[in-house]
C-alpha cells in the first residue's frame, strides 16, 4: 500500500516534493494509459483524472471524468477490472494481471488486444484508502488488427520476393562474368575446358561418339 504523504488523492495536482515531481512527469509523459479513480461505497470507483496517453485513446477528457470506471473500459474487460479493483482495495496491495479484450479502433474496426493492468492503492495521510491508480499496457504483439496483420505479411512477402529477385539477378551476373570472355562475350577458356571435360566423361561413361571442332576467331583482335 502506498501511504507516503506526497501521494495525496487530489488528482496529483498539489505534489510539491521531488518524488511528486517525478510522479507528475510520469503522469504527463509516460506513454502508457493511466487513470486515477476515487473509491466510493466500497465497490464503486469514479474517475477523477486520466493522463494524456489515456485521454488520447478516449478523446475528450470531460467525457469520462466524474463517471464510473466501468464506463471507461469495455465489457467484459471493464467488469474484470472492477473485480480486481475491489480485490486491490480489500488487500490494500498493488494488483497486476493480464487479460484479453476487444476494442474498436479509430476506423471503427474491432481488434483484439492483450492488456496488462497495474492497480495501485493510494492512501491519505491518515492511512485510509481513497483512490486507485491504474496503468494500462497494451502488449505490442497483440495490438494489430487482422487487416494490419495481413498488410504486414503482404509487405514482408513483397520484400522477400524483391530481395530474392535481386539476389537471383546478381547471381546471373556473376555466373555470366565467370563463364564469358569480356571481349568476345562468348564462353571463356576455363568454361570451355569444363564443358569439354564433361562431354569427354559422358562419352566415356555411355560409350558415345564425340566430335571436337575448333575455330580460330582471332579476327576480333583487329584494331582499327
Amino acid at each position: 500500500m502506498l501511504s507516503s504523504k506526497w501521494l495525496t488523492p487530489d488528482c496529483l495536482s498539489s505534489l510539491g516534493s521531488n518524488a511528486g515531481t517525478v510522479v507528475m512527469s510520469l503522469w504527463e509523459f509516460f506513454p502508457e494509459q493511466m487513470f486515477l479513480a476515487r473509491i466510493e461505497g466500497g465497490e464503486a470507483f469514479v474517475i477523477e483524472a486520466v493522463n494524456p496517453a489515456q485521454q488520447a485513446q478516449l478523446g475528450s477528457k470531460l467525457t469520462w471524468v466524474g463517471k464510473n470506471l466501468a464506463h471507461l473500459l469495455p465489457s467484459p474487460f471493464g467488469d474484470d477490472v472492477i473485480a480486481h479493483c475491489i480485490r486491490c482495495m480489500k488487500d490494500a496491495m498493488p494488483v497486476r494481471y493480464e487479460a484479453t479484450c476487444c476494442l474498436l479502433d479509430k476506423e471503427g474496426k474491432q481488434r483484439q488486444v492483450r492488456r496488462q493492468l497495474l492497480l495501485v492503492p493510494i492512501a491519505n495521510p491518515l492511512g485510509v484508502l481513497t483512490h486507485l491508480l491504474g496503468i494500462i499496457h497494451d502488449s505490442p504483439s497483440n495490438t494489430c488488427t487482422q487487416h494490419d496483420s495481413q498488410a504486414l505479411e503482404g509487405e514482408l512477402e513483397r520484400r522477400v520476393m524483391e530481395r530474392t529477385s535481386e539476389l537471383m539477378a546478381a547471381n546471373l551476373r556473376l555466373t555470366y562474368q565467370a563463364t564469358h570472355d569480356c571481349l568476345t562475350e562468348t564462353y571463356n577458356r576455363r568454361h570451355l575446358l569444363e564443358l569439354a571435360d564433361n562431354e569427354f566423361r559422358r562419352s566415356v561413361r555411355y560409350d558415345l561418339s564425340l566430335c571436337l571442332m575448333m575455330l580460330d576467331i582471332d579476327i576480333y583482335q583487329t584494331i582499327y
